[in-house]
């Protein structure tokens, strides 16, 4: 009786929360329309797909080129004013 309800919770909570499947099962007193969960789909999509492309085929044979990569991106990231 108790598992049942439990799975009940967890169905439920999965299909509010869960971002790709909330797509799907929208449910109606959400406050999130389809195309806001959508959008954020695409979004967090995008951002992982551009930052695989950032190390894609990249290796790091030594802690030394991590840190050398890890500095150059900050200091990229400081020439377009958006770190300190």
């Amino acid at each position: 009786m108790h598992f049942q309800a439990y799975m009940t919770k967890v169905v439920e909570y999965m299909a509010d929360f869960h971002i790709w499947l909330s797509l799907v099962t929208c449910p109606p007193y959400s406050g999130f329309m389809r195309c806001e969960r959508l959008t954020v789909c695409l979004t967090m999509l995008l951002a992982y797909m551009c930052l695989n492309a950032m190390w894609y085929r990249s290796t790091v044979t030594e802690v030394g080129d991590l840190r050398v990569k890890i500095s150059y991106m900050r200091s990229a990231l400081r020439k377009r004013g958006l770190t300190h």
